[in-house]
């Protein structure tokens, strides 16, 4: 079989093809949700669970979203209750729908530009929110998503998934190194417990890092004994957007996030979910519509621009969860501080030592790194996963496109290897 026939089997293959998403579960997906110790309805859906597990794998994504939101915050100065309350919802809503650990996470592009921009206005966010909600809502309802995603083969996608895995892995680091002793103790925790059907690993590093903060921090806690519930109405943020606010906003932050988003936070999202969860199978338009949605209610209540990143997916479940449970708890959770405790926010993020985020997004990291187990070891689709993984290490946007160029190349017989 020559290079370009391998590769097309795997871009016709079934998996990457029509996802058959209303035929009923087979039997082998049920056995994989039974193995789940997950319930499905009569229609065969998932039903979500609020159980420990759940509790726990809703705080697996922390490791991403505690440093934007406080970046976000406490740098470019957007008030804590409209970006809290945003993910909230998103959530809440988005665990309702796909009822499985499909993730809300920040769009790291525009996370990161707009931190390392001085005196960035709020209407900017806001605009870039507006732009990418508008953007995904209309490529998901015209459905030229799907056109892309069957046109790419398993071993670009693996290559993908392996080298966010990888950038999970390294940034890890940045946050591990704040207290190794810390760090030392978290792995021990997950490693103690990571079989254990009883006790969730999340759950006891999360009581022991809130101890750990307290300690190494005196005042911590006489701050926290001092925070009072109080109730603020949510503010509408539409008005705040001005013309050079939704320019700027869409140019410098939004536009440059579009093919990342494509690779990490559509396609990817959508293999991780249709090879974990085969009872449940999604597709890239409903990522695309639903990823409109909430960047648009962000848009509107004073949120930051959101996605479903595959890392996060691979978060949630590497700490227990299995149903959109995980992400209703986390919702709720969120809910609450926004509506009652939105000026105490700051102070609360600081129960999570950055040791122990940074050992959250290491087993996260390598969680998403091992769903490239798979990949063909033929020698051409090989090095067509190995390229797309190294490229992605450097910007997932530039891994996609290399990977489909080179996946392009070989299917054409224009390149041998």
């Amino acid at each position: 079989m020559t290079d370009s026939n391998k590769v097309q089997d795997h871009i016709d293959s079934s998996e990457l093809n029509s996802l058959d998403l209303d035929d009923e579960p087979s039997l082998e997906s049920r056995a994989l949700a039974d193995s789940y110790g997950v319930k499905l309805d009569s229609k065969g859906m998932p039903i979500n669970a609020f159980n420990l597990f759940e509790f726990a794998g809703s705080f697996g994504d922390l490791g991403i979203l505690i440093p934007f939101i406080v970046g976000y915050i406490s740098i470019v100065g957007l008030h804590p209750q409209g970006v809290v309350l945003a993910f909230a919802l998103a959530l809440i809503g988005t665990g309702i729908y796909y009822k499985t650990p499909v993730p809300v996470q920040p769009m790291k592009a525009i996370g990161g530009a707009a931190i390392a921009t001085p005196g960035l206005s709020a209407g900017a966010v806001y605009g870039a929110s507006l732009f990418t909600g508008i953007f995904w809502l209309i490529a998901g309802r015209f459905k030229q998503i799907q056109r892309i995603r069957n046109f790419v083969s398993k071993p670009v996608l693996r290559g993908i998934m392996f080298g966010l895995g990888f950038v999970l892995i390294t940034q890890s680091f940045t946050y591990i190194k704040d207290n190794y002793i810390l760090a030392f103790i978290g792995i021990f925790i997950i490693f103690a417990l990571v079989t254990s059907k009883r006790i969730p690993a999340m759950l006891v590093l999360l009581i022991v890092g809130a101890i750990a903060a307290i300690i190494l921090n005196q005042d911590l806690l006489s701050q926290i004994i001092s925070i009072r519930p109080k109730f603020t109405i949510p503010q509408f943020s539409l008005p705040e957007i001005t013309l050079s606010d939704l320019a700027y906003g869409t140019v410098i932050l939004a536009l440059p996030q579009i093919p990342l988003t494509l690779g990490n936070a559509v396609i990817a999202i959508v293999e991780e979910n249709n090879r974990l969860f085969s009872y449940r199978k999604i597709d890239e338009s409903q990522i695309a519509t639903s990823k409109g949605i909430i960047n648009i209610l962000a848009a509107a209540i004073g949120g930051v621009p959101m996605c479903h990143g595959a890392g996060g997916m691979a978060a949630h479940i590497r700490y227990g969860a299995h149903t959109g449970g995980a992400t209703i708890i986390l919702g709720l959770i969120l809910l609450v501080l926004a509506l009652f405790f939105s000026d105490s926010i700051l102070i609360l993020t600081e129960l999570f030592p950055k040791a122990f985020l940074g050992v959250i997004l290491l087993f996260a990291g390598i969680e998403l790194a091992m769903s490239s187990r798979d990949v063909p070891r033929e020698k051409s689709l090989f090095y067509l996963f190995l390229v797309t993984a190294a490229f992605s290490i450097l910007n997932v946007a530039l891994g996609f496109i290399v990977g489909v160029i080179l996946q392009t190349l070989i299917q054409k017989e224009i390149l041998y290897l």
